[in-house]
């Protein structure tokens, strides 16, 4: 996992298709921020949703085993639970929807706020949407890039 603010990120911070897709975040970041809530293709790699709710005081546990999670806070706050998937007892892939429910307790809890980042590669266990002290109205923007066999950093 991958923890940070939109302004930091830059050119050849990664290899490959992921400096891809956060090249295209951060060149587009404000007129996507504008963008109505929907799927949005870019190409055959990667999409990014447009997503906006309400925090909850709790949410399900997530991996992905398809897309690696670049998830950015456009507004509001929530706060994310974050573990390592071998610290977690695991659920049945449900491929369609490239989603792992996992069951366990968090290593890390972070709150992020408008402009925060986070990348989640495949080991790293997510919570995300979760009050950070009151219900707030959050939208996100959250790309999925395929994984591709030529990239690895784990």
């Amino acid at each position: 996992m991958i923890q940070t603010n939109v302004k930091y990120l830059k050119q050849d911070q990664f290899s490959g298709n992921l400096q891809k897709a956060v090249d295209y975040l951060v060149k587009n970041y404000d007129e996507i921020t504008k963008q109505e809530v929907g799927k949005y293709p870019v190409d055959s790699d990667f999409f990014y949703l447009v997503q906006e709710y309400e925090t909850k005081a709790d949410t399900k546990w997530e991996s992905h085993k398809k897309y690696i999670d670049i998830q950015i806070v456009a507004s509001g706050e929530e706060k994310l639970e974050v573990s390592l998937i071998d610290y977690m007892d695991t659920g049945d892939y449900v491929e369609e929807k490239d989603f792992v429910p996992h069951t366990g307790a968090a290593l890390v809890t972070m709150t992020m706020r408008s402009g925060d980042a986070a990348i989640f590669f495949p080991e790293d266990v997510h919570k995300p949407g979760l009050q950070s002290g009151k219900v707030e109205k959050v939208k996100k923007i959250n790309k999925k890039k395929k994984q591709q066999l030529s990239f690895e950093m784990f």
